[in-house]
């Protein structure tokens, strides 16, 4: 059994992917501890391939530390065992995308795919990945932007509503498991 990540890649890749956080931005980050590096479009992947680590490479603290401090991952049209995996990273780091105009978007879609995706999760957790962690880290206002958020949606009670048939849509959001 291969185990993977949210993004469907191998552990050995995020394993790459902490270590080069450790080698290349984690003193930097010691130093600008509030900058927040966002993993969006890394290679098509969400997980871009680092050189190796120098086993000589001492740093002050652990990779996790780096990563929980500050790394967010922008989770475009993920799939349900996607949105398991969340949960193993910690839902305060993913910040939902639906990649829109991109062809493998979910979108016109988007409420569906968060329908099948999302299916049993607590109001909280929803608006944690769909809004609060996007807001916090770009510094969004969202009492002002909720008179757009009532108008466009979509509601809890909407993406609490399961999804019984899956849209004609070639987005991987709907057709992995």
């Amino acid at each position: 059994m291969i185990t993977q990540d949210i993004t469907g890649q191998r552990i050995t890749k995020v394993l790459a992917t902490l270590k080069f956080v450790e080698t290349r931005v984690a003193r930097m980050m010691d130093i600008w501890s509030d900058i927040a590096a966002i993993s969006h479009h890394a290679g098509g992947t969400g997980v871009p391939k680092f050189p190796k680590v120098p086993s000589s490479v001492v740093l002050p603290h652990r990779p996790s530390d780096y990563f929980r401090r500050n790394v967010m991952i922008g989770a475009a049209f993920p799939a349900p065992s996607d949105a398991a995996a969340m949960r193993k990273v910690g839902l305060d780091r993913i910040m939902w995308g639906s990649d829109y105009p991109h062809m493998e978007a979910c979108s016109p879609h988007s409420k569906e795919s968060l329908r099948r995706t999302f299916a049993g999760w607590s109001p909280d957790e929803l608006r944690a990945v769909l809004s609060e962690n996007a807001a916090r880290v770009y510094k969004f206002d969202l009492a002002r932007l909720s008179a757009l958020a009532a108008e466009f949606g979509p509601t809890v009670e909407e993406l609490a509503e399961p999804l019984h048939e899956m849209p004609d849509n070639q987005s991987p959001a709907f057709s992995r498991p």
